[in-house]
């Protein structure tokens, strides 16, 4: 049978903890159909040093890297965003939207600076009005006039 130097990680860990139980490497090379170098790099943390990430980890790591390249924001300040706003729409001060559970980061799109932290609802309405404070008066003048008050 031809022998690999392919292992999973749960594998690297049953062999370090094989040979803290006193089995030797040619043991484990025959034990798990791999060569002795292969398990000589797993003992000394040459292969399988770390755990793989799952899908939550990688889908934040992504986020990050992502936000990073947008903004130039990245985990640590907007954690401090989020704490300024205490976790709150900037416009309408209610917290993020059940489906979503994060507040959008909204920004201008001509310079790309980022104005605050805005719930779905609030950040869709200036996107429609294309953050034209001309139209969001004209809106609200609409609004005053058929009898919505505040």
């Amino acid at each position: 049978m031809k022998k690999t130097h392919k292992l999973t990680w749960k594998q690297a860990e049953e062999i370090r903890f094989k040979r803290k139980c006193g089995a030797t490497q040619s043991w484990l090379a025959r034990e798990y159909n791999v060569t002795q170098a292969a398990i000589w790099n797993i003992l000394n943390n040459l292969a399988h040093k770390t755990k793989p990430l799952t899908k939550q980890e990688k889908l934040a790591r992504r986020r990050e890297k992502r936000r990073i390249k947008n903004f130039n924001i990245n985990n640590q300040q907007l954690a401090q965003m989020y704490e300024q706003v205490n976790h709150t729409c900037t416009i309408c001060g209610k917290p993020p939207d059940t489906r979503w559970k994060t507040l959008n980061i909204d920004h201008d799109h001509t310079t790309n600076k980022v104005r605050g932290l805005l719930c779905t609802r609030c950040n869709t309405v200036l996107g429609k009005v294309e953050d034209s404070p001309q139209l969001l008066m004209k809106l609200r003048d609409y609004l005053i006039k058929h009898g919505k008050t505040y």
